[in-house]
């Protein structure tokens, strides 16, 4: 298992932190100005999936990326890594959805 903070921030989209600060755990920030739910979740399971792969050693870089274009990232993983994967995600997904929905419907009340 592995303490991932999980953080709502304005805007939309996601971002993951393996090191954010000396002393601090891997820390997961997803945008919540969304007009639906679904959005913020696709969000966090993107993020989820890609931090936990990433820290297991499946991703990958083509080539030094001096214009930081994270849609150039590969992943090689088997069916193993992917059932790993999903159990950890899970496994935080249960922990966090909650509170995470709590803030979501406070910050979008019509």
């Amino acid at each position: 298992m592995l303490n991932v903070q999980v953080v709502a921030r304005e805007g939309t989209g996601g971002d993951f932190f393996v090191n954010p600060e000396k002393g601090h755990i891997p820390r997961i920030k997803v945008g919540v100005d969304y007009k639906e739910w679904g959005y913020c979740v696709d969000v966090l399971v993107h993020e989820c999936m890609e931090l936990f792969l990433t820290l297991q050693g499946k991703r990958y870089s083509k080539a030094p990326d001096l214009a930081y274009d994270d849609s150039e990232y590969l992943f090689s993983f088997n069916h193993g890594d992917l059932s790993a994967c999903a159990r950890l995600c899970s496994a935080m997904l249960v922990q966090c959805l909650p509170d995470l929905a709590e803030v979501y419907k406070k910050r979008n009340k019509k």
